[in-house]
């Protein structure tokens, strides 16, 4: 009789995942190869205006494990870069994906992407 099979599973490293925001019962778990983290953003807060360009921090949580933390603007439009998924969420569940927006002029930043245009899902969400 054969052995049983197991679907292909990788570690993932949550200090490279997640940057400082380490919890160490979380250090690595599996996830199927299948399957990619992605981020749900829930949260932001703005600094200095009211538009995308003033989210300063945004919250998030993994579904698939609860976890949750807070980042920078910065540091979640570099995880987005290097190929990391965000997105939004509403309450239909709904999904639309988070990309990053390069000006001209001025910093990088986060706004929402969804049938080919740029939308504003992001500026809707709580505030904290």
């Amino acid at each position: 009789m054969p052995a049983p099979t197991r679907a292909a599973t990788r570690t993932l490293d949550f200090r490279s995942a997640y940057g400082p925001y380490i919890r160490p019962d979380k250090l690595a778990r599996e996830v199927r190869s299948t399957g990619e983290v992605a981020r749900r953003i829930t949260a932001i807060r703005l600094t200095g205006g009211n538009s995308h360009e003033h989210i300063s921090q945004l919250r998030w949580t993994d579904p698939s494990t609860s976890f949750s933390s807070t980042e920078t603007r910065s540091q979640l439009v570099s995880w987005v870069e290097q190929g990391g998924k965000a997105y939004v969420e509403d309450a239909q569940g709904n999904r639309v994906d988070v990309g990053v927006v390069r000006p001209t002029y001025g910093e990088k930043y986060l706004r929402t992407h969804a049938d080919g245009k740029w939308s504003d899902n992001l500026l809707a969400l709580p505030r904290f």
